[in-house]
């Protein structure tokens, strides 16, 4: 089951209680600021039937052309949010704390928001924000979807337990408070820069169908253009790790942090950063050849990469498949709910061919040498 739905590239979406209704009153709501959505643009479900949304194009949209205009005053951000330490002796501990610390300041500006109901200056796109549901990132699964994933991940790795690392234990939030531990999930997912920019937020990731392009999110007007020609009836692509305000985001981001910020396993090309270990590839689809293919990260004349891996890394590869190797995904996998048992399915295949690629070529490296 789990190998056709990857072949498909099919998504089981989340039954919420998103309405046209919604969707066109934040469409209108931002056309009445002085934004700007295109009329060859639709918002709708990405499977007939579901609320899993995406925007298409209802008719040809030319190369550069605009597509939506959201101004400023339509963010539900933070307009001084704490400064990061990007200096040398930051520590990664350091750098979570605070980067967390401005999206617990945010959902808690999103939950006063929603409180307000339509007295509330973001009244149409709170009103939508607020009927969002559990267990749209992992954070948020049922119990048995955390246990499950904690398997297939890295040892250490937080996909699973940053919101109690982060915003419970920190005292963003009581512990046993569902409703803010669903918001902090929220800007978390649906924000850019401790920013919430409606409309943007329901164009999906894909890095290897990318159509468009931004100006930065701190310009008084936010823009998104065409950077080709989109048919009728396509979807509008965008990057969650590679865009405009994203810095340095590929360098240390992947297939994992993209599962534990969006709660989706992307599509190829997938990127494994495994910092730790000093382990950095790709996983292309190369079409006309039909097979994947595999390339590290070799630097430039600007910035050396993580190269090959040494034998230390090649043997941390083989550890992470072992451990994969303990799971019965099909039988584990059928004890979730739908959406968890799926994702959790997808990204076990991924990481396992992935990984599997990438120890035979590095292997095969060394033995060139």
């Amino acid at each position: 089951v789990f190998q056709l739905l990857l072949l498909l590239g099919l998504a089981i979406p989340i039954v919420s209680a998103n309405t046209e209704k919604d969707v066109d009153g934040i469409v209108e709501w931002v056309r009445s600021k002085g934004g700007f959505f295109s009329e060859k643009l639709v918002i709708r479900p990405m499977i007939e039937g579901s609320s899993a949304l995406g925007v298409y194009a209802v008719e040809k949209i030319e190369k550069n052309e605009v597509l939506m205009k959201i101004p400023k005053g339509c963010y539900l951000r933070l307009k001084k949010p704490k400064k990061i330490d990007t200096s040398s002796d930051a520590t990664e501990e350091d750098v979570m704390t605070t980067w967390h610390a401005n999206y617990c300041k945010l959902a808690k500006k999103l939950k006063s928001s929603i409180d307000l109901g339509d007295g509330s200056d973001f009244a149409p796109y709170t009103s939508y924000l607020k009927k969002q549901q559990r267990g749209q990132t992992p954070a948020t699964w049922s119990e048995d979807g955390k246990i499950l994933l904690r398997k297939l991940l890295p040892d250490g790795h937080d996909a699973v337990d940053w919101i109690d690392t982060y915003h419970k234990e920190k005292g963003c939030f009581p512990k046993d408070d569902a409703e803010m531990e669903l918001l902090v999930s929220m800007v978390i997912q649906r924000g850019y820069d401790s920013t919430l920019v409606p409309i943007w937020d329901m164009v999906n990731h894909d890095n290897g169908r990318i159509n468009t392009a931004t100006n930065s999110l701190h310009d008084n007007m936010f823009k998104v253009w065409a950077t080709k020609p989109i048919t009728e009836g396509s979807e509008i692509y965008h990057t969650y790790d590679l865009c405009t305000d994203c810095g340095d985001t590929a360098s240390y981001w992947g297939t994992p942090e993209i599962l534990r910020d969006f709660g989706f396993v992307e599509d190829y090309p997938q990127r494994w950063v495994f910092w730790k270990a000093n382990v950095y590839f790709e996983i292309r689809w190369d079409a006309p050849r039909k097979r994947l293919e595999l390339s590290w990260d070799m630097g430039n004349e600007d910035e050396e990469g993580y190269g090959v891996p040494s034998e230390s890394g090649i043997e941390f590869m083989k550890s992470y498949l072992e451990k994969l190797s303990t799971v019965e995904i099909e039988k584990e996998t059928k004890l979730l709910p739908t959406q968890e048992g799926y994702t959790a399915g997808k990204f076990y295949h991924s990481a396992k061919v992935a990984l599997e690629i990438a120890v035979q070529a590095a292997l095969a490296h060394g033995d060139e040498l």
